[in-house]
């Protein structure tokens, strides 16, 4: 059956200008048109009827009628709320979009900037925000199944999968809203995007086969699983240019260590089994720097916040640990590893 693919070229996306005079501007706006703002497409836009559209708006309007409910239990919630938005309409776009931005993972990149621009404080994501909590659940996990890595680097939640790959001619019909009544509630703030989740797979599949991505394969109740480590997964996923959410790489880089605690960690470095863990995510650490800079010296490999940070790197205070396991993997010819000034990967 021939999958349903919506006429993009319907939706009128809203540019960094729009969004400048809507979020200086101090008038009212109707819900339905801040909605629409909310996802970067204009409400007059004929594509805007797209069930994928429609059913984003909705899921957004019925946040809002949750947030509502749950404030009028407390006085000074009730007042803030009715600030924000009351009857329909939106009385403070700045508000709102701060509001709203805890609720969408995939928000649009002139928004954000904008937001930053007129009110000179950065959008963020605040602990109870549910997207926050859906990427911290996945970020504590050492490694992600390929459906997991490639759902979540799309702003898609993973229990959404099962719309991926039997089931994608769903996408644009009435089924597809049924099934999405079924997912967990958290599961709505990261809509299902079918045409880029198998344009990231099979992106995902030809870089293991070339050699570019690490691929960890077990096999499970006779069910072979192919996993991917996340730290590195997501180094690779900014090399192909896939605009994941910050907070993902943020939490993952948090949640890299064993146990998840440095002072835990600190006591124990000495160990067999912790050391050749370290060592392990040090060296892929330090491929996916030199795969993105390969003129890069060990010493600057070594002072990057990847290997630092993410891989555990400055639990090492010794003089030729790191650098010794750094040197393992140097693809650089013997030539090159010497007399070059230090070059730099922002980090």
């Amino acid at each position: 059956m021939k999958r349903y693919l919506g006429d993009l070229s319907m939706l009128l996306k809203l540019d960094q200008a729009f969004y400048v005079k809507w979020l200086s501007e101090k008038t009212a706006t109707p819900l339905q048109n801040a909605l629409h703002y909310m996802i970067g497409i204009h409400p007059e836009s004929r594509g805007t009827t797209l069930p994928d559209i429609k059913i984003k708006v909705e899921s957004l309007e019925a946040r809002l009628r949750f947030l509502k409910d749950f404030a009028a239990g407390n006085e000074k919630e009730a007042i803030r709320f009715s600030n924000i938005v009351k009857d329909a309409t939106v009385l403070s776009s700045q508000d709102f979009t701060f509001l709203m931005y805890q609720y969408i993972s995939d928000f649009p990149e002139a928004l954000y900037k904008v937001y930053e621009q007129v009110t000179k404080k950065s959008l963020a994501l605040e602990e109870d925000s549910p997207i926050r909590r859906v990427y911290e659940d996945y970020a504590k996990l050492d490694l992600w199944t390929l459906r997991q890595a490639c759902s979540l680097v799309i702003h898609m939640h993973p229990e959404c999968e099962s719309f991926n790959i039997d089931e994608g001619k769903l996408m644009g019909s009435p089924e597809l809203i049924q099934r999405m009544k079924l997912l967990p509630h958290s599961s709505t703030y990261l809509f299902p995007n079918l045409e880029l989740y198998e344009n990231n797979h099979k992106l995902v599949m030809a870089s293991i086969s070339a050699g570019k991505l690490k691929c960890i394969e077990q096999d499970f109740q006779n069910v072979k699983k192919k996993s991917v480590i996340p730290i590195e997964f997501l180094a690779w996923a900014k090399t192909k240019g896939i605009k994941f959410h910050a907070i993902l790489e943020e939490l993952v880089g948090c949640y890299a260590l064993p146990n998840g605690s440095s002072d835990t960690v600190k006591q124990n470095t000495s160990t067999p089994r912790l050391s050749a863990i370290y060592k392990e995510k040090v060296q892929v650490a330090a491929k996916i720097l030199w795969e993105q800079n390969p003129t890069m010296t060990i010493e600057a490999i070594k002072k990057h916040r990847y290997i630092q940070e993410f891989a555990g790197g400055k639990q090492y205070s010794g003089k030729n640990t790191l650098r010794d396991w750094i040197s393992e993997v140097d693809p650089r010819l013997k030539a090159e590893k010497t007399g070059r000034p230090f070059s730099k990967i922002p980090g």
